[in-house]
């Protein structure tokens, strides 16, 4: 970030982590009106240990030499076979695809469904089945097997219960439905 360029009036500056109340402080005066309060009520040992990690940066956004935000930046990357890592990919997918970056979303989708795969979790390879699809669609291809694929993961998003799963599984029958007329 040391080569962040700010307007006039404005500092970005890293924060002493190791002082919790004057970070707690700060945390609270700039978040208090967007109700923050989780690292306000959190252990102080959790708290040390997330702010104390190697690959954490904290920062505070000033103008005219008063606090008025503040950034964590997280400089670490889940493992390969870390499962959320998995399903942030197939989001990041859909991110790409609606960002008009298709390309890019389907290397992305190709690395989530070899993992999903790998980890053999039908709830993630449907999730990235379900962005597979979404490109496709972007790309003027598959009605059939959008249609197909939204059938064959509806019912395992039921039965996981995973109602984001779900969503994106109807959302994708929709498009279908819409693009058959």
């Amino acid at each position: 970030l040391k080569d962040t360029a700010l307007p006039a009036g404005y500092a970005l500056r890293r924060v002493d982590v190791k002082d919790l109340a004057s970070y707690r402080a700060l945390f609270r005066k700039v978040g208090e009106d967007l109700m923050w309060f989780s690292r306000l009520i959190m252990p102080d040992e959790k708290l040390a240990t997330i702010l104390g990690h190697p690959q954490v940066e904290s920062y505070a956004l000033y103008h005219g030499g008063t606090a008025i935000g503040l950034l964590e930046r997280v400089c670490r990357l889940l493992p390969t076979g870390d499962l959320r890592r998995i399903a942030l990919l197939a989001e990041l997918g859909a991110a790409l695809i609606e960002s008009g970056r298709l390309a890019e979303a389907g290397r992305v989708l190709d690395e989530a469904e070899r993992l999903a795969a790998a980890a053999d979790d039908e709830r993630l390879a449907s999730h990235a089945l379900v962005q597979r699809q979404f490109l496709r669609l972007f790309l003027g291809e598959g009605l059939e097997a959008a249609a197909a694929a939204a059938a064959r993961v509806i019912p395992v998003f039921e039965r996981l219960e995973d109602d984001v799963g779900l969503c994106h599984a109807r959302r994708l029958e929709a498009w279908v439905c819409f693009n058959e007329w």
